[in-house]
């Protein structure tokens, strides 16, 4: 699982690394041309809004491909989902980017060798992370969307004799024949239970 999260947020994050580079030249250009503050803006939130939708969009490609999580894909969710990505990992960026922020007064400053570690240790550390926000990204909107019954529930399911609940169980559960309920964990035959539930 962890190698799945760490390919997700390696893939996910050459699209941040190339999009938080284009903000930064965007801002440095924003500050240059100050004359055409309305100009520099517009292609700025243009800019912003398509590395987002693009973010969004690569994360739920890979959400679906390495996690099998069905997302709702168009523009609007990918922006949010590219949105959202990009804050929680800058946030989550802020203890490695305060250390360079040092100022020189101060006793400790980071040699080259100490800057190398630190981004030798921290970067597969932001790959996983990066990974995870994405997966959780991905299915976190999608949490409160009414479950799909599947189109052969009434064919599969069955009812618990301990605690009377009916739920899905799928095609395999008449290979085990014994399962676990789904709401009070009890082992049950579906075999003796469909014999019981059977008209006479």
């Amino acid at each position: 699982m962890l190698g799945r999260y760490f390919l997700h947020g390696l893939i996910l994050g050459a699209v941040v690394l190339v999009g938080s580079v284009g903000m930064i030249l965007i801002g440095m250009g924003s500050l240059y041309l100050a004359y055409m503050v309305l100009t520099s803006s517009l292609v700025g939130a243009a800019f912003y809004a398509m590395i987002f939708a693009l973010t969004g969009g690569m994360n739920q490609a890979l959400a679906e491909r390495f996690w099998g999580i069905d997302c709702e894909k168009n523009i609007g969710t990918g922006m949010r989902d590219g949105f959202l990505i990009f804050m929680l990992f800058n946030t989550a960026f802020l203890p490695v980017g305060l250390i360079f922020a040092i100022p020189p007064g101060w006793h400790w400053v980071p040699s080259a060798i100490e800057v190398a570690i630190i981004f030798l240790v921290a970067i597969p550390i932001y790959i996983l992370l990066l990974g995870i926000i994405g997966a959780k990204t991905a299915v976190f909107p999608h949490l409160d969307r009414e479950p799909v019954m599947p189109t052969d529930f009434v064919e599969h399911s069955h009812q618990c004799p301990h605690c009377m609940a009916r739920y899905y169980y799928g095609l395999g559960a008449e290979k085990e024949r014994v399962v676990t309920c789904q709401n009070c964990g009890k082992q049950f035959s579906i075999i003796e239970c469909t014999r019981s539930q059977a008209p006479v």
